[in-house]
């Protein structure tokens, strides 16, 4: 989700709308009224872009659990995390929803917001286990290892560490 130009937030994952709704437009230059009148479009299916509170919402209703993706730009405002929390964390923590991001500023930032938030910290890649404050890490799917590579480095990993015992 990004957070719109009247600090409301939005699910999109893109930053620039054009690709799903065709406007040239980021979610920081609209407002929530203006982004929720978009019509998303691919592969055929299409829905209007909705609030995350309406998200949230229509997930309560389902009983379905959610991981929440916090998608930063340099537009966002100063108390982005702040306002989140406050407007989300009760129902986050109630449903035992979790957050995520690929930007460790808020990893960290709500983690000393609200250290019962459960969030994680999306890696970019990873050839080592940082320490850091997050719950836990995940790894950005464009940057993965192929499934290929990792079974020709995982016997002469394990070769090692047998050693090594």
């Amino acid at each position: 989700m990004h957070e719109t130009k009247d600090k409301q937030f939005i699910v999109i994952h893109d930053d620039n709308l054009q690709k799903l709704t065709g406007v040239n437009k980021n979610p920081h230059d609209l407002t929530l009224k203006q982004l929720t009148k978009l019509t998303a479009k691919e592969n055929g299916h299409q829905a209007k872009l909705v609030s995350f509170d309406q998200y949230l919402k229509e997930a309560k209703k389902l009983n379905q659990k959610l991981l929440i993706e916090i998608k930063t730009t340099p537009n966002d405002s100063k108390k982005m995390l702040q306002t989140f929390n406050q407007k989300y964390a009760k129902t986050i923590l109630k449903n035992k929803y979790e957050v995520q991001s690929l930007d460790y500023r808020v990893v960290e930032g709500l983690q000393q917001i609200n250290p019962k938030l459960d969030v994680f910290y999306i890696q970019p890649y990873n050839f080592t286990y940082p320490r850091s404050v997050a719950d836990g890490y995940s790894m950005e799917y464009s940057t993965t290892l192929s499934g290929k590579l990792i079974c020709s480095i995982i016997p002469s990993m394990l070769g090692r560490l047998t050693m090594k015992s």
